[in-house]
């Protein structure tokens, strides 16, 4: 019977996990790793983090992964975004309009939390964490926690799912491969794309309801 994939990992190169497992650790967040690192319950999800990540990079059919996943990432670089809400304006005169403008509201918060997140935590990509570790593609900026991409697509599954109800729900596919996209190009740790769910759901949500709340009939 074959190992599972992380007991074969582990049995084949111990050292590399362990150091590897080290500087992500220290990666999450420069300012307060000392304090994090204490905790074991944070280094047992650091390692989970790192297992997961090699195993989106060591998996059989790598090469089609990446195809995919370049595909899935560039949809999630904001085009459709923009594009579907203003779609709907135009096409729905009933649901169409809120639904545009609680997008519009909902950005202009995520957008905001989301570069504050990034630029105080300040997480290294995996390429700059990992030792000889290298990504598909080059990210657009430094720092990794949380995941845009992802944050901004789930922001648009969410809003467009209490519009349109069941209707919307393939977003949800959409969005969680673009996440998924992420971590296979090699750009973002699991917990990123995690956390940038969060935010984008979260976000949405809250957005979406205050919007109704003040502007609806």
């Amino acid at each position: 019977m074959r190992r599972p994939f992380f007991a074969r990992l582990r049995r084949r190169r111990p050292e590399f996990i362990k150091s590897s497992s080290t500087r992500h650790r220290a990666a999450i967040c420069p300012h307060h790793a000392a304090g994090m690192m204490k905790t074991r319950l944070l280094q047992s999800l650091y390692q989970y983090d790192l297992r997961m990540l090699l195993w989106f990079m060591h998996t059989r059919h790598r090469q089609l992964w990446v195809t995919v996943a370049r595909a899935f990432s560039r949809s999630g670089d904001g085009v459709l975004q923009i594009l579907l809400p203003s779609l709907l304006w135009l096409l729905d005169r009933d649901n169409g309009p809120a639904l545009f403008a609680a997008t519009a509201l909902a950005f202009a918060v995520e957008r905001p939390l989301y570069w504050i997140l990034k630029n105080s935590c300040q997480r290294r990509r995996p390429p700059e964490a990992i030792p000889s570790f290298h990504s598909v593609i080059v990210a657009s900026d430094r720092f990794s926690f949380p995941s845009g991409h992802t944050g901004a697509a789930f922001l648009l599954a969410t809003i467009t799912t209490e519009h349109y109800g069941t209707l919307a729900l393939p977003l949800y596919l959409w969005s969680s491969a673009v996440g998924i996209s992420r971590v296979v190009l090699g750009v973002h740790f699991p917990t990123d794309i995690l956390a940038g769910a969060l935010l984008g759901s979260g976000i949405a949500w809250v957005a979406n309801t205050l919007y109704l709340a003040q502007f609806a009939v």
